[in-house]
Formats: structure tokens, sequence, C-alpha cells
């Protein structure tokens, strides 16, 4: 029996809520950046690039990972993991304009006219 295989369904679930924790705050920034950064217009536009290129750098990922892990350990898996977040890191930092980011925006909303009340 392999070592996931002894674990509880709660420690699985435990290490599940372990990754979700580390990974929201990442989600959360990028998402966040990117409605700071986009025009309104494209809004959509951005947000389908965002989330496609993030389940395709994840398969992409989790590939590389997979086959470092099975021919090197699971050391070589982690360090590709840090790795790929201070490469991360380093590019928001490079590419990120100074004034770029700024306070919340919205689509401006028209002014409605208030509700007439029918006279009886």
């Amino acid at each position: 029996m392999s070592a996931f295989a002894s674990l509880t369904t709660v420690t699985r679930i435990a290490g599940i809520a372990a990754i979700g924790f580390a990974v929201a705050p990442h989600l959360i920034a990028v998402f966040t950046l990117a409605e700071q950064v986009a025009p309104l217009e494209r809004m959509g536009d951005a947000m389908t690039l965002l989330g496609s290129g993030l389940i395709v750098g994840q398969g992409m990922a989790a590939l590389a990972a997979g086959q470092l892990a099975q021919h090197h350990g699971h050391p070589s898996a982690f360090l590709l993991t840090c790795a790929s977040g201070a490469v991360a890191a380093l590019v928001a930092v490079a590419l990120v304009r100074p004034g770029t980011i700024g306070p919340y925006r919205a689509a401006p909303v028209p002014e409605a006219e208030p509700p007439k009340v029918a006279a009886d």
C-alpha cells in the first residue's frame, strides 16, 4: 500500500485545503492586477485569456514536476515550484509599471430615474 493510500480522508482533505490556502492569494492577486491594468471594455477578454493561461500553465507545470519527481525525486519537483514562484514574482515586479495600479475603478453606471408612482 502506498503512503498516500494509507492517509485518512481527513488528512487528505486537510492537505487539499492547505494547498488551496496557498494558491488563493496568488489567484486573487493575479486577477486583481488584470482588473486594474486591462481596459474596462476588454475586461472579458483579459479574464478569459488569464484563466486559460493559468489552466495551461498548471498543466505544463504538473507535467514537468511529475517527470522531475519520477526521475530525480520529490525535492527536484519542489525546487521547480519554488523557482517558478520566484520567476513569477520577478516578472510581476519587472513588468508592472509604476502608477498602473490604483484604487478600485468601476464601470460608470448611468443615473437612474426615480420610479414614478401611479396616482390613485
